[in-house]
């Protein structure tokens, strides 16, 4: 069963802003849930750097990811974000591409220098 959050209504009015939107918080606090609730509704793309070969072609070539599995004119959802290597800088690089991306992180990896400080005015934090 579902359970409708009310940080649903706040996701929806910052996924209009921001290239990015980082879902954040602890193990088990709903994070995929709601972000492959809002790509259903989006028609958007899941994938999950859980996946050994999601995370193998992130972390190597990402262009080649961005070929595989970013669909122009789609929302791409990543899952499990902070298993990349140098998560922001390559983030930073497929939202300047103009893709629009939805992620989840714990958020000490998210928040730190090493991630944030490529995705100022490009990501909101929820």
């Amino acid at each position: 069963m579902y359970v409708k959050r009310d940080i649903e209504e706040f996701f929806d009015k910052v996924a209009e802003v921001y290239k990015i939107v980082a879902i954040v918080g602890a193990r088990q606090a709903g994070k995929t849930t709601l972000l492959r609730k809002k790509l259903n509704e989006e028609g958007g793309n899941y994938i999950s750097l859980d996946d050994p070969d999601a995370r193998e072609l992130f972390n190597e070539d990402i262009k080649k990811f961005e070929r595989q599995y970013i669909e122009k004119g789609k929302v791409t959802g990543i899952d499990e974000v902070q298993y990349g290597n140098d998560a922001g800088i390559k983030l930073k690089y497929l939202a300047d591409k103009g893709d629009r991306l939805w992620v989840t992180s714990s958020s000490e990896i998210i928040l730190g220098k090493d991630v944030l400080s490529y995705l100022v005015g490009r990501v909101s934090i929820i």
